[in-house]
C-alpha cells in the first residue's frame, strides 16, 4: 500500500479532495487533527496505483493553484509520520 497525507484547514482540504480524481480503490481515512486549527486526511492506494494518485493530487492542486485558493494545502505522498 502507498499512503499520501494531504493536510490544511478543514475546508482546504476538502476543496482538493473533491477536485481529485482518485484512481479506483482509493481509500480516505480521517480526518485527523494536525496542528492549530487544520486537518489531515489520507489516502491510501494499492501500490500500481501509487502513480495515479499522485498524478490526481497534483492536478488537484494545481486547479486550486489556478483558482488562486487562499488556504494552502500540503500534500505529501509515502509521509514519514502520519499522526
Amino acid at each position: 500500500m502507498r499512503m499520501a497525507s494531504v493536510t490544511g484547514l478543514p475546508v482546504a482540504v476538502a476543496d482538493l479532495l473533491a477536485q481529485a480524481r482518485l484512481p479506483d480503490g482509493a481509500e480516505l481515512l480521517g480526518p485527523v487533527p494536525a496542528d492549530g486549527e487544520r486537518e489531515r486526511m489520507l489516502v491510501r492506494v494499492p501500490r500500481a496505483r501509487a502513480a495515479a494518485m499522485a498524478g490526481a493530487l497534483h492536478a488537484a492542486a494545481g486547479v486550486r493553484s489556478a483558482r488562486k485558493a487562499a488556504e494552502p494545502v500540503r500534500i505529501q505522498v509515502d509521509p514519514l509520520a502520519l499522526f
